[in-house]
């Protein structure tokens, strides 16, 4: 599998970079526990503006991470290009691009089925346990008292 061989770096900098943006997140959910959505206070504007700071923060970063993995971790079979190539130059529409580099794919490359496949499941656990970090750690310091 190309994750366990040349994608591991790849794969290692993901994991590594799901921390901070934990940490980040977890603020942005502790910030957000204390606004009332339902009506504008404007002296509440610090909070406010603390939350939608980490959480488009986290959210660009976790976006960032997961797309840069899954540009470093899959990589182009040989031969790809040349057929991308072609398909660019008969002028046919975007879908049947897509359908003919699927068939393509399939019929010449179907480890690479796989490969992406473990790819989106690397990526969707980690959204997973992302997200589970996140809301536990904001509970733990909402029920520890902290303000």
């Amino acid at each position: 599998m190309h994750i366990l061989g040349p994608g591991r770096p790849a794969f290692l900098e993901f994991l590594r970079n799901l921390t901070p943006i934990a940490l980040i997140g977890s603020v942005a959910v502790v910030a957000g526990y204390r606004l009332d959505f339902g009506r504008w206070e404007p002296e509440n504007w610090r909070m406010t503006a603390e939350f939608l700071f980490c959480t488009t923060t986290a959210v660009l970063a976790f976006l960032a991470n997961m797309i840069g993995f899954i540009e470093r971790s899959l990589s182009t079979p040989q031969g790809l290009e040349e057929t991308i190539k072609a398909m660019t130059l008969d002028g046919r529409s975007t879908r049947a691009r897509l359908w003919m580099l699927v068939a393509y794919t399939w019929n010449k490359k179907p480890v690479m089925f796989l490969e992406i496949a473990v790819v989106f499941v690397v990526v969707y656990a980690a959204l997973f346990g992302f997200m589970q970090s996140v809301i536990s750690v904001a509970l733990a310091v909402l029920s520890s008292g902290v303000k």
